[in-house]
This record gives C-alpha cells, sequence and structure tokens, in this order.
C-alpha cells in the first residue's frame, strides 16, 4: 500500500496499409518500420531510454530507476514481443531477452544446423545452398546463381571446380574443408563454440559478429540458448554412455 505507482494512457496507434507501388517502382523505405507495432515497441523503447538518461525518481526506493526495475508484461507472445527486444537493444537499454525461445525457428540455429547438414551430406543441393548465403560465408544471389546456373552434377561438385579459380570460393572451400576435418573428431558443444567463436569467411572475424552484423543482436540469445543446448546433450550423452553396462546387464 506504500508503494507509489501511477497508471499512464497513450492514444492509439492506427494500423496502417503500406502504399501501393508496382513491383519496379523501387523504395528503401522499410515497411516494418511504418507498422503500428513497430511504432509502439519504439515509443516504449524511447521512453525507458529517457527515464534512464534522465535519472527518473523512483519515489518508493528514493533512488533513480534502473533497468532491473522494469518489468515489460505483455499478453501474449507474439512478433511484438521481438521487435519490442529490438528496439530496446538499438537504443542501448540492458534487456534480458526473452524468457521462452523455440530455437529451431530462430534464423542463427538454422544457419548453423545447415552448416552441420552440410558436414554430413555436402551434396544436398538446397542445404548447400542456404548454408553458401548464410552470414557465416556471406555469399550473393549472384554468386550463387553463377554456381548454380548450367552446373554439371551437384552444387557442391560445381563450387570446388569454380574455387581452383576464385580466391574467394578458395578460401571458403577451405574454411569448410577445416569444418569437416574437426566435425570428425569434436563433440557438439566445442564443434559449434569454434564456429562461432573463430574466424568465418564472410567477414574475416568470428561467426558471432557476422551473425551480429547480419540479423542484429537479439540474434545472440538464440546462439547463446543454442551452445546451451549442445552443452547439455552433450553432458548426458557422456552420463548415459558411462553408466550403459549397468543398465544393459
Amino acid at each position: 500500500m506504500n508503494d507509489a505507482g501511477c497508471v499512464e494512457i497513450w492514444p492509439v496507434i492506427n494500423k496502417t496499409k503500406p502504399e501501393f507501388k508496382l513491383p519496379f517502382e523501387y523504395d528503401d523505405t522499410n515497411v516494418n518500420d511504418l507498422a503500428a507495432s513497430n511504432i509502439l515497441a519504439n515509443k516504449i523503447a524511447q521512453t525507458i531510454k529517457e527515464w534512464l538518461t534522465t535519472k527518473r525518481p523512483l519515489p518508493s526506493q528514493n533512488r533513480p530507476v534502473k533497468p532491473d526495475d522494469i518489468l515489460i508484461l505483455l499478453k501474449k507472445r507474439s512478433v511484438f514481443m521481438k521487435q519490442l527486444i529490438r528496439s530496446l537493444k538499438e537504443v542501448g537499454v540492458p534487456v534480458s531477452g526473452s524468457d521462452r525461445l523455440k530455437l529451431q525457428e530462430q534464423i542463427a540455429v538454422l544457419d548453423l544446423l545447415a552448416l552441420a547438414e552440410f558436414v554430413l551430406l555436402p551434396e544436398n543441393d538446397l542445404n548447400f545452398a542456404t548454408l553458401l548465403k548464410s552470414p557465416l560465408i556471406g555469399l550473393t544471389d549472384d554468386d550463387l546463381y553463377h554456381l548454380a546456373c548450367g552446373r554439371k552434377g551437384s552444387l557442391y561438385m560445381a563450387f570446388n571446380h569454380y574455387a581452383e579459380s576464385d580466391v574467394k570460393l578458395k578460401s571458403i572451400r577451405d574454411y569448410l574443408d577445416n569444418i569437416m576435418d574437426i566435425a570428425e573428431y569434436l563433440p557438439p558443444y566445442e564443434f559449434f563454440a569454434k564456429v562461432i567463436y573463430e574466424a568465418c569467411p564472410a567477414n574475416g572475424e568470428s561467426g558471432k559478429k557476422a551473425f551480429v552484423m547480419r540479423l542484429g543482436e537479439d540474434a545472440l540469445d538464440a546462439i547463446y540458448e543454442f551452445l546451451n543446448a549442445c552443452f547439455t546433450f552433450e553432458r548426458m550423452n557422456v552420463i548415459l554412455k558411462e553408466f550403459r553396462p549397468f543398465y544393459e546387464k
């Protein structure tokens, strides 16, 4: 009863329909920036940023408000949740991220799994094309068209052929060859940690930085949780192997 508080009612943000344009009329305006949900997410993020910057007082604690004092409750886990987390990170507000992640729906995780599938079956054309366009490799649509159009055999065979005379493709091939080598002896956690923290062809820096540059800071939540899942899987399987002689008797 002694805690101070207030309720603010903000004006309703109406949905807006993007202006119709013919396919050949190029417009670099991001349609998502005009969406009502994104406008609201940006407004919330800017408001919280202002609280922290101006050291808005928290009367119940007799001190300025801190990020740990703020809890955002949503009616349901929807696209708006991702937009809000992204907006908070863009303005520099510390945020713990989503309380629940479906790993197999995260783009960064799907790209990492595409790399694992490549190691198992390089001749899978669709998966290999996905990997080549991932943040780790960074080929463009034009690069992929050049490799795939008119090829004889698998995309992987065509890639190796062009890599003989192309410096950029040769560096990618060396990277993929190394990935295939370490997959022979590294368990899941160590394998993916090496991919994430060591240099990749896309930028010559870490895979982590490549994902952030393409997908934004919020991709790191999914990547770290994926590593946790790999570590848990690895640990549980080691335990099972150690105790297998006992429960097989």
